[in-house]
């Protein structure tokens, strides 16, 4: 999987952006696939995840792994201690909202740190009437046999700059990820047979057309860059 991320298109944001000299922290790192990919390229990484049996077998894999269990609402590190923070996919899970995760990362960032941070995007097919109140139908759980319990937030892009600007961040950028993922996640039955994260020919023909009308139509999550200020 750490290989699988060369291609990622979340790569070329990486390099672009994250020192080379430098801690770089990844906020509720899973696997630590990421972690693995960036050390391999030189990046002087540490993972930090709450769940110590995910670090392990990441551990058993590869031997001397810079892991640590930890929360990201209190990171066990100074302040002002590392260069970059990447955080993707992390905070849109906290159902108080992602202000104390923020927080928490503004204070080990050092002045003039970058951090990446990924959330769920409330694109603009999501927006649509009946896309996510479909999802969150009783009558439809109660038939599909899903209950409704909170997993995530998806965050409309004002939302998203919004938490950064008032946890103290500059935004230096916005982008869209994930397109394809976005779009299959949202209409599942185009999804390919053999990859979930794909869609199906008529799905990436469709998916395709709406990216080039706009890349904020189907993204399943949008980046942020933002830095910690001098």
């Amino acid at each position: 999987k750490a290989r699988s991320r060369l291609t990622d298109e979340v790569f070329p944001i990486m390099t672009q952006f994250l020192p080379k000299t430098g801690v770089v922290l990844e906020a509720g790192c899973g696997p630590a696939d990421w972690v693995l990919c960036l050390q391999s390229l030189g990046y002087r990484v540490i993972g930090l995840d709450f769940c110590e049996s995910v670090l392990h077998t990441a551990h058993a894999q590869v031997a001397g792994l810079p892991l640590m269990v930890g929360d990201v609402l209190s990171i066990g590190l100074r302040n002002d201690s590392v260069d970059a923070i990447i955080s993707l996919g992390v905070i849109e899970h906290f159902e108080n909202g992602p202000y104390e995760a923020l927080w928490e990362a503004y204070r080990v960032l050092k002045p003039g740190g970058v951090m990446l941070v990924s959330v769920p995007h409330m694109n603009k097919f999501r927006m649509l009437p009946l896309t996510e109140r479909l999802k969150k139908s009783t009558l439809l759980r109660r038939l599909t046999g899903k209950k409704l319990t909170f997993w995530q937030y998806k965050f409309t892009l004002d939302q998203f700059a919004g938490f950064m600007k008032a946890t103290g961040f500059v935004v230096e950028e916005m982008r869209p990820i994930y397109h394809e993922a976005g779009f299959v996640f949202d209409m599942p039955f185009l999804k390919s047979r053999t990859d979930p994260y794909q869609a199906n020919f008529i799905g990436k023909a469709i998916c395709h057309t709406l990216k080039n009308i706009s890349p904020w139509i189907t993204d399943h999550m949008v980046m942020a860059i933002v830095r910690k200020p001098i």
